[in-house]
Formats: structure tokens, sequence, C-alpha cells
């Protein structure tokens, strides 16, 4: 069980984990392999960042989605340029702490109690697939995909 406490009190295996759920249980759209592994290089080299890149996400009401469409349209760097200009604004306010403390207890209660996965329709995962430009006849599903805790 993942405890609640304040993220620099986590280590960087503990970051990690909550970062990785973060992308998996909260994300809304289908990633490829690439997508997965360049995220994982991007909480490898800094792990407060992407918990950065988590929380303004959530303020903007998207979760890794936003992340997501920066990496397909190699904007990767620009995104997270706005993303530290923004945060270095509000770092030191209170407000802000008791949000980046909620956000984290959300995070722990799914990590600790993710509930089932809503599956998705076929349509919409074709849809998704065609905004990727791939051929839904063309791609191999990965049905129960686990990932790492």
């Amino acid at each position: 069980m993942m405890e609640i406490k304040e993220w620099d009190q986590y280590s960087e295996d503990e970051k990690t984990k909550l970062l990785k759920h973060w992308w998996h249980y909260y994300g809304k759209l289908v990633i490829t392999y690439e997508e997965m592994a360049y995220f994982e290089r991007l909480v490898k080299r800094n792990p407060d960042q992407m918990m950065d890149v988590a929380i303004f996400s959530f303020f903007m009401e998207h979760s890794s989605q936003l992340l997501i469409y920066a990496m397909r349209q190699n904007r990767v760097q620009q995104f997270l340029d706005v993303v530290n200009a923004s945060m270095q604004d509000v770092q030191s306010d209170e407000e802000f702490r008791d949000t980046k403390n909620g956000f984290i207890s959300m995070l722990v209660e799914s990590y600790n109690h993710p509930e089932p996965d809503v599956p998705m329709k076929k349509e919409e995962l074709d849809k998704q697939l065609r905004d990727m430009g791939r051929d839904p006849d063309q791609v191999v599903y990965m049905r129960n995909f686990k990932y790492e805790r």
C-alpha cells in the first residue's frame, strides 16, 4: 500500500509508480508503445517535472492527453516550457499546495484501490486509431495489458 505524503517525501521508485499510474489509469487516449516508452524516459529523467505536468493537466481538466498531444505534434519541449512557466507562478501559493496534496491523495487512493477499467467501444477505439493515422483493420489489439506497479 502506498502512503499519502508530501511529494518530496516519496522515493524515486514511488514517484515513478505514481506517475505511471496517472499515465495509465487516468489516460483517455489510445497510446502507442513508443509514446509509453517516451513517457517513461521523461519520468526517469525528471519525475518532479512530470508531476508538474500531471498537476497542470489536472488543472486543465485533462488527464495525460495534453502530453500525448504534444508528443504527437513533436512539441514536447514547448509543452514542458509552458508547464514550467505556469508552475513557477504558483509553486509558493498555499492554495496550489493544497490542490497538489489533494491531487496526490487522489492518485494514491486510486493506486491503492483501482476501479475496473471501463471498456472502450470499438467505434471509439477505431476513431482514435484513425485520428492517430492508423488503419484500425491493421492494428494488433492488446487486451488486458498490465503495466508493472
